[in-house]
């Protein structure tokens, strides 16, 4: 999952900088604001869509994933298009105001950019709680996946702070997002399972009541390395 986390934050880097290049004050703030704007609604569709209770969680993580991946991927390939062009060293003395008609594709471009790359994260934290249900496990899946991030954001500051082609900027981000997408339609196909309880390595873990209901047990029960086969053995013997 490491060439999926490490392009995470790189868009506001990336996305600020064309900004500035490109646009005036007046569009900058408007694209700026809009973006977060519309992000919050498009979260909550994602979140229906991954937490949709008739759907099982490897068809979950599939629709979420492409719903997020397909306006990701061609956001970047139409931002490496428009940017081929771009020479930083000389940029506009006509920068786009949100009154100009060209502004409008900007805005569309720039609203599919912002919005897929933060919706990325939401479906990057989806895949690595399904991966596993053990705290200890997740915490440093979490801690992974946040330093690789960082360290992500870290390095395209610095490749933007000597100012590169924007079109190697988009170009290197695009190669591990779409590294990344094809790390998780592999793991949503083969590792991904509508339950993680009972399974092997899933070490103090706490199964909830309605699970143990369902298999027919009562009481708390909590795995340590050797009582998950015990669970098991007894869930087997009860059916």
């Amino acid at each position: 999952m490491v060439p999926a986390f490490l392009p995470a934050e790189c868009f506001l880097v990336y996305s600020g900088s064309v900004n500035a290049f490109h646009n005036d004050l007046r569009a900058r703030s408007l694209l700026a604001f809009m973006a977060v704007v519309m992000q919050i609604p498009c979260g909550i569709g994602l979140q229906m869509i991954l937490d949709h209770k008739g759907w099982g969680r490897r068809k979950r993580a599939l629709v979420g994933l492409t719903v997020v991946a397909v306006p990701l991927v061609a956001a970047w390939i139409w931002e490496i298009i428009r940017v081929k062009g771009y020479d930083r060293h000389n940029p506009s003395t006509n920068p786009t105001d949100w009154s100009d008609d060209s502004f409008g594709w900007v805005y569309v471009l720039f609203m599919l950019t912002w919005i897929s790359c933060s919706l990325w994260q939401y479906v990057i934290t989806y895949f690595i709680g399904a991966l596993s249900n053990s705290p200890v496990k997740l915490a440093h899946y979490a801690g992974v996946f946040r330093g690789v991030l960082g360290a992500g954001e870290a390095i395209c500051f610095g490749l933007d702070s000597i100012e590169i082609p924007f079109i190697k900027e988009a170009g290197g981000i695009f190669a591990f997002y779409a590294a990344g997408v094809i790390v998780f339609y592999y793991l949503a196909w083969y590792h991904i399972d509508d339950s993680n309880y009972f399974k092997d390595g899933e070490i103090g873990v706490v199964v909830p009541n309605h699970i143990l209901h369902e298999k027919g047990l009562d009481g708390e029960v909590t795995l340590a390395a050797d009582s998950a086969q015990n669970v098991v053995e007894a869930v087997a013997k009860q059916e």
